[in-house]
């Protein structure tokens, strides 16, 4: 499954994550260990956005899947700080991006439920950001 947003000449798809949340996650908004999703809220994970996080070598891209207009990328060079958890027991995974200038809500801080926040914050951090 490729994004709907169009990559940049030179730009490769390196990771998709898609949500396979329960229904009853994606009726309430929340996050379990199989969700994919974007906070909405600044200061906490919920309610969530469900969607698809996509990876390339230039950018995060996230797109809905619940029809509520919230498709953004944050690229790379506009990340200042990068960490995540990934998913345990009962508790999903995340990665937080904090951003040098705001992409969507004039926020610095963006947060997606995903269940290797801790590795994918790892891969992104090491291969893009220590340049």
């Amino acid at each position: 499954m490729k994004p709907k947003s169009n990559l940049n000449d030179g730009e490769e798809l390196l990771g998709i994550y898609q949500d396979n949340s329960r229904w009853i996650d994606r009726l309430f908004s929340t996050a379990s260990k199989r969700t994919v999703g974007f906070s909405t809220e600044i200061n906490q994970f919920l309610p969530i956005v469900i969607g698809n996080l996509y990876i390339t070598n230039q950018r995060v891209i996230f797109e809905d899947k619940a029809s509520k207009n919230v498709n953004f990328s944050i690229f790379y060079d506009n990340i200042s700080l990068i960490s995540g958890d990934d998913a345990r027991l009962l508790v999903a995974g995340n990665v937080k991006i904090h951003v040098k200038k705001p992409v969507i809500d004039n926020r610095e801080l963006y947060r997606f439920s995903i269940k290797t926040g801790e590795n994918i914050a790892g891969f992104i951090e090491h291969n893009f950001l220590n340049k």
